[in-house]
């Protein structure tokens, strides 16, 4: 079961909930797990009443949890983006577990993230990854679908049909690789490893950016392995700026994972 997640006081989550109902044949159904929920055929739709980043009582089994979600960024540049979830620190500012990652289906990254490109019709408009950051916190394998970084384009209504689409699309796509990886270095956008997705043929599941391989510990190298599904066989490290390239290589060989550098 997969499972689209909207957060009511999401502005982009709500309208894609709103475009769900109104144009993709959503119907109010028996509540699943305790939440308000809609269905369309074996397609399922929760309403979440809390902030995004917050939502609790995800701990039932699921294939894939889709978060649609706004995405905000001091920069304000637009951007569809898409990723996992998770904390490398014990920062819980933002949602999730301290020292925690959630599951994470790279595959779903790939497929988002083609998608997000083939439907995006503004050249201003940039398509790429985000790391792995913030909440919430899920044992099943989920991903947020974004569109921002300010709110011009979270009112942007092909913005938001278009992350309706995608994540109507990620209910029902199969969702399989060959080359799953994770990924080390680089920027809070990830572009060696964005371009790896779309110019390559990589699917990558779980980022951890420069800023945070210091709070790396070899229980976080394996969460990144393990809860990264398919099981990733190769890691992904920007060449220019991932630090404790030896330790790392170290701890990702007793995983049984090949080192990249891109």
């Amino acid at each position: 079961m997969r499972v689209i997640v909207i957060a009511e006081k999401n502005v982009v989550g709500n309208a894609v909930g709103n475009i769900l109902k109104e144009k993709y044949g959503f119907v109010s159904a028996p509540k699943l797990y305790g939440f308000e929920t809609y269905q369309n055929g074996n397609n399922y739709m929760i309403i979440s009443k809390t902030d995004v980043l917050h939502v609790s009582g995800l701990d039932f089994e699921a294939e894939l949890f889709i978060f649609p979600s706004t995405h905000r960024s001091q920069a304000k540049k637009p951007l569809f983006s898409a990723h996992c979830t998770g904390l490398f620190s014990d920062d819980k500012s933002h949602g999730g577990k301290a020292c925690t990652l959630s599951g994470a289906n790279s595959a779903a990254i790939r497929f988002a993230l083609h998608k997000l490109r083939e439907y995006n019709p503004d050249p201003a408009c940039d398509v790429g990854l985000e790391v792995t950051h913030h909440g919430p916190y899920t044992q099943s394998p989920s991903i947020f679908v974004e569109v921002g970084g300010s709110k011009k384009e979270w009112e942007w209504q092909k913005g938001r049909e278009i992350i309706t689409q995608v994540c109507y699309e990620l209910l029902t796509a199969p969702l399989k690789c060959e080359h799953s990886a994770i990924g080390f270095g680089g920027s809070h956008y990830a572009n060696k490893h964005t371009k790896a997705i779309l110019d390559s043929i990589y699917a990558v599941g779980h980022i951890c950016p420069k800023y945070a391989i210091s709070k790396l510990t070899d229980e976080l190298v394996q969460q990144m392995v393990e809860k990264t599904v398919p099981r990733p066989s190769v890691a992904l490290f920007d060449k220019k700026s991932t630090k404790r390239k030896d330790w790392l290589k170290t701890e990702l060989t007793k995983q049984g994972v090949a080192v990249i550098q891109i």
